[in-house]
């Protein structure tokens, strides 16, 4: 198994500016990283920018007109035990790094990290920085990592072994979708941190790892058609990076991992009584799972961490520490559980990879109106979000291709 290495992690909010339009973002209490111990070769350089996605091991191709794209049926990709990650995320991230990091440090995995964790924050922080109108200091990339500059890292690691790069990305956004890919550039921004990886190691894959609302446990049934239904948002905005990838005559390597949409299933596996011990009213078993209305308790993120884990290392996640508080047929349900879901992830006819038009229908038509309305408290925004997004020659608006907008920022 890996030698652990530097760094460091932290939590953050993922509610600051939830639904908002332009947001300065929060970096206070920037943080951390850590690492366990992964890695792959080749140096490389990419330019260009945009956003895609795909579902685990599967195919997209490009149409003329508009992202048209096919996914192919298929399995889960080859098992791994060796990887080189950078995490970028906030506090619904934070739930999963540990996890992730046990279940490898106990299979004998070699898994080296760094996490780059800013409370609350869009991806717009991570990489521009606080001030949205600075378009080209890129100090976001040094921000949440105790100093440690990404881009310098990325191109030139100094905490990997000699001769090893960085080979993965598992990066997320605020977890308002719909307000951040509108307003906060998430898909260019997506393309910008996946061209720095490339930048160190061509065969670089990144994962945009699907964040969650606030749960209201009188009504967990509305959280949970909220995120099935925006999980197919997530996976647009990866399915426009791999379209603007193939552009540029890079491969299509950006997925989805549908942590939200794996989390509501064990919530409604739960409900139902299907989890061992795991049982109650409503009320206490949503209080088993959620700390609060969105973080999760040691159990939730003992759950989604081997979820994680199973997506990017490809094997079932055996070997994690179990809760204190937790029993240990609880623990096996769960991570037995947090497979399956892989796995039936993995084999979805769509792969994660859905045409512009499709994605502008759905984000019109089902994901508009539950956001804006129930969700977020505000019915007003709902027009102008179907609006816009319903609309294929809206400027800026993400899911359409060819994009005539496309925000190609410059490298740092």
């Amino acid at each position: 198994m890996g030698v652990a290495v530097v760094l460091l992690v932290a939590c953050g909010d993922p509610d600051a500016g939830a639904g908002a339009p332009p947001a300065t973002g929060d970096t206070s209490g920037a943080d951390q990283a850590s690492t366990s111990a992964g890695g792959v070769s080749g140096p490389g350089t990419s330019h260009g920018e945009g956003e895609n996605g795909d579902g685990p091991d599967t195919t997209v191709t490009g149409n003329s007109e508009d992202g048209d794209t096919t996914g192919t049926d298929g399995d889960l990709p080859l098992p791994l035990d060796r990887l080189r990650v950078i995490f970028s995320g906030h506090s619904l991230m934070d739930v999963s790094v540990p996890t992730i990091r046990e279940i490898a440090q106990n299979q004998g995995d070699d898994l080296r990290d760094i996490y780059q964790s800013i409370p609350g924050s869009p991806i717009r922080v991570r990489t521009r920085g606080g001030d949205p109108v600075d378009d080209n200091s890129w100090g976001g990339y040094a921000e949440g990592t105790n100093g440690v500059n990404l881009i310098d890292e990325i191109r030139n690691p100094t905490l990997l072994p000699a001769g090893e790069v960085y080979d993965t990305l598992v990066i997320t956004d605020r977890h308002d979708l719909l307000g951040v890919v509108q307003y906060e550039s998430t898909a260019s921004l997506l393309r910008h941190f996946h061209d720095r990886m490339l930048e160190g190691n061509l065969d670089a894959q990144t994962y945009f790892y699907h964040s969650w609302l606030d749960v209201d446990k009188t009504d967990p049934q509305l959280w949970m058609d909220y995120e099935r239904d925006t999980l197919m948002a997530w996976e647009c905005v990866s399915t426009k990076v791999n379209l603007t990838l193939e552009a540029d005559g890079l491969p299509m390597i950006v997925r989805t991992i549908p942590a939200g949409w794996a989390l509501t299933n064990l919530v409604e596996a739960a409900l139902a009584g299907s989890i061992p011990g795991l049982s109650g009213s409503q009320q206490e078993i949503l209080d088993a799972i959620f700390s609060d209305d969105v973080h999760l308790t040691p159990l939730g993120s003992h759950y989604v961490g081997a979820f994680t884990y199973a997506s990017i290392f490809h094997k079932f996640p055996e070997g994690a520490d179990i809760p204190d508080g937790v029993a240990a047929w609880t623990s096996q349900a769960l991570l037995a559980m947090a497979w399956e879901q892989v796995e039936a992830y993995a084999a979805r006819a769509d792969g994660g990879v859905h045409a512009m038009e499709a994605c502008r229908d759905h984000v019109s038509e089902n994901v508009c109106p539950t956001f804006w309305g129930a969700m977020q408290g505000q019915p007003g925004n709902v027009a102008g979000c179907q609006g816009f997004f319903g609309d294929g020659d809206a400027a800026g608006n993400p899911f359409r291709w060819p994009d005539p907008d496309l925000m190609v920022w410059p490298a740092p």
